[in-house]
């Protein structure tokens, strides 16, 4: 008789080369060359990258977006009216850039060009005012080859004058979401989809979301869980309310739940915005609130249906007059990073990153950028893991300049699939190891209580409550024996 595999009677075991010293009985992984590692978690502390200009001369309104196939970040920005874009590339805390190209001739000042990224067609969607047709409304399609990009042909998206001012992808319907003010409607908010296809972008028909005067910060935060979009903005017409509002895209037509408040002011919020937190599942608006001192402070919120719930009490991140936010969520740190100008402190540019737990949120120590900012804007990094800036550096003769920031967190090299057993020893780095893997006895543990399945930790230890990853280690049938994988 012929046995194919390892016969019943010969003990499970693998023989492989240790990555790293192995501790008698640890859980290990197997790494994709097939070395082995004890398993365990990395650290990797803040740190802010040096600034780079990505232009020089006066840089206005920049915008930034992150291009994931091609693990880019684009930034839009005016310099002598014209709209240009550059493609920048992370290494570690460093960013390069290529050259600037210019998607827009025309007299692009005082306005917003907001871009998102779309992950279906793996394009970026610059919405702009396009003053060589009356300040109507136009996109572009973006495509990033190598450090340069190249547009479509730009389209119209509104007939009236208007003031673009977010835009946000819906990964839902596929669909970028465009947010502006129409100037020729009392300044009241719009919002329309765009369909991209190759390098062309189409729209639906634009749907008004404000009755009254919109104002300049309005912004938007997709939530995956529930499909919708909160559209969160100062509403001029009703100066003691910053308002909210659910907007559900079906086909390429938008429609609202009912206005809303995030919060009630004493006077018009002025600067104001809004990520969504897809670990927490959680929606977090930031502004500066006039009912304590300007203080930068945050509301947790909740999409219930087409309404939304917030928190009642907001939650300060800065005890001073805090302007012009922006913030995005870095999915990797699970943590909210804000951008903003501390009025109370020279004007300087500054960072703070919240961490949401449960119905709550607290914030980190403030990081300075050292220099006075206007115009910023930041995307998180996904495959890098870090937060990129950029900003009209107003020290340093308004040159158009970013940042890297790394968030602090903790790796691991556990997965669901990864674990294979417990080491049957002790072994340095680079010696031949042998490793007890499923069915296999390993009698090199303490403190086991026989008849528990045991669960290993990101850390490495070995719990009887299943983590994240829920792995599961094997079976105690004492204090000093487990069953491999049970």
């Amino acid at each position: 008789m012929r046995t194919i595999g390892t016969p019943s009677t010969q003990a499970r075991k693998l023989n492989a080369i240790a990555s790293g010293a192995l501790p008698n009985g640890d859980p290990v992984v197997v790494n994709s060359d097939g070395t082995v590692s004890v398993v365990g978690g990395v650290s990797v502390t803040q740190a802010l990258g040096s600034a780079v200009d990505f232009e020089t001369g006066t840089t206005e309104h920049t915008q930034i977006a992150y291009d994931a196939a091609n693990d880019k970040v684009v930034i839009t920005f005016q310099e002598g009216g014209r709209g240009q874009a550059i493609v920048g590339t992370v290494s570690g805390t460093s960013i390069s850039f290529g050259t600037p190209v210019i998607w827009d001739g025309g007299t692009q000042s005082d306005t917003i060009s907001p871009i998102s990224y779309d992950t279906a067609s793996e394009k970026v969607v610059i919405a702009y005012r396009n003053a060589n047709d009356g300040g109507r409304g136009y996109a572009r399609v973006g495509t990033v080859s190598g450090t340069t990009i190249s547009f479509g042909t730009p389209a119209r998206f509104e007939s009236g004058t208007c003031l673009p001012n977010a835009s946000v992808y819906d990964t839902g319907s596929g669909k970028v979401i465009i947010a502006y003010r129409k100037q020729s409607d009392s300044f009241r908010g719009y919002a329309v989809t765009a369909t991209v296809s190759g390098t062309s972008v189409s729209f639906g028909t634009p749907v008004k979301f404000s009755s009254g005067n919109s104002g300049v910060y309005t912004s938007m935060a997709y939530d995956p869980v529930s499909n919708k979009t909160a559209i969160v903005w100062t509403d001029a017409d009703y100066t003691t309310q910053l308002r909210y509002r659910v907007a559900t895209v079906s086909g390429t037509s938008i429609s609202y739940g009912t206005v809303g408040n995030v919060h009630t002011f004493s006077a018009a919020p002025t600067h104001s915005a809004v990520t969504f937190d897809t670990v927490n599942n959680k929606f977090v608006a930031v502004f500066r609130d006039l009912d304590n001192s300007n203080y930068g402070s945050a509301v947790l919120g909740t999409i219930s249906g087409t309404g939304m719930t917030w928190d009642a009490t907001p939650t300060v991140f800065n005890s001073g007059n805090s302007e012009y936010m922006k913030m995005t969520f870095d999915s990797n740190a699970g943590k909210v990073v804000i951008f903003f100008r501390d009025g109370s402190n020279s004007d300087l540019q500054k960072i703070v990153v919240g961490e949401v737990s449960g119905s709550a949120i607290s914030f980190g120590s403030l990081v300075s950028l050292a220099t006075t900012a206007f115009d910023q804007s930041l995307v998180f990094d996904s495959t890098s893991n870090v937060v990129v800036l950029a900003y009209r550096d107003l020290g340093d003769g308004s040159d158009g300049t970013s940042n890297v920031f790394q968030n602090a967190y903790t790796s691991t090299n556990l997965t669901a699939e990864s674990y294979i057993g417990l080491a049957s020893n002790g072994y340095p780095d680079t010696a031949g190891a042998t490793i007890d893997v499923q069915g296999a006895i390993n009698d090199r543990q303490s403190g086991l209580t026989a008849g528990q399945a045991y669960y290993v930790q990101t850390d490495g230890t070995l719990t009887t409550t299943a983590g994240d990853p829920s792995v599961f280690a094997g079976t105690a049938i004492s204090a000093t024996k487990m069953i491999v994988k049970g």
